[in-house]
């Protein structure tokens, strides 16, 4: 919690560079967020299980990771072909979505998965020899 604090009074005095006043809308903003954050920490064993959060949360990285991409891309072309901006947004949150998952499926947990035996094997293979012994 100490470091914690550390880097957050940090965040709030350079990011006072940026914006008018010590705390700006950004700064207040990443508050609130940390405030809900560590509040739902705090309570976490009062959340029941979830399929939906679950399924967020495994692909939430491959989400991290594709969301703009798709967003800058899909957006334009679907507004240009004369589609409302709702539903475009609608159209690039399902394919943002569903390649978030593919990248999960076909890319994320296998790399994992070999990650694991590769060092798996390295750390049995160095112990054999009295490496790490």
């Amino acid at each position: 919690m100490r470091y914690g604090s550390i880097i957050y009074v940090l965040f709030v005095t350079i990011n006072s560079f940026y914006e008018t006043g010590l705390f700006g809308a950004l700064t207040k903003n990443y508050t609130y967020a940390l405030i809900l954050l560590y509040l739902c920490y705090l309570l976490r064993g009062r959340f029941k299980e979830n399929k939906l959060i679950d399924f967020l949360a495994d692909i939430s990285f491959p989400l991290y990771l594709v969301h703009s991409m798709i967003g800058y891309v899909a957006m334009p072309i679907l507004i240009s072909k004369g589609i409302s901006f709702t539903f475009a947004w609608m159209i690039s949150l399902g394919l943002t979505v569903f390649v978030a998952f593919l990248v999960h499926r076909y890319v994320e947990i296998p790399a994992n998965k070999f990650g694991k035996k590769l060092t798996s094997l390295r750390e049995n293979g160095l112990a054999e020899y009295g490496r790490l012994a």
